[in-house]
């Protein structure tokens, strides 16, 4: 369960940042860290492409809620990282032949 929620919590966060439809924010890079937890509590580090970004407040709250309304998952906390800053060799392959980087 714990390797295929942390997958699944991976794959189905869609962000709304940087207008890429059907792109992960998994695939953009700003996921860190995704740990599942023996009580099934999952903690998340991402940050974001810049502090100022236009979702600051609200996509850490929706990848939080997404990951809460998984049906194995008891709880989810998610913290905001800055450190290491973001940049675009974080981002999948794919995710940068859709923005042609």
């Amino acid at each position: 369960f714990k390797q295929k929620t942390a997958y699944e919590i991976a794959s189905c966060l869609v962000g709304s940042e940087m207008c890429i439809r059907d792109r992960n924010i998994y695939e953009l890079g700003l996921i860190y860290d995704i740990k599942v937890n023996k009580e099934n509590v999952v903690d998340i580090k991402m940050t974001l492409t810049t502090p100022n970004c236009p979702v600051a407040e609200s996509l850490p709250k929706e990848v939080e809620d997404s990951v809460k309304g998984i049906k194995e998952v008891k709880d989810a906390k998610l913290e905001l990282v800055w450190e290491p800053p973001w940049d675009k060799s974080m981002m999948s392959e794919a995710a940068k032949l859709e923005l042609n980087l």
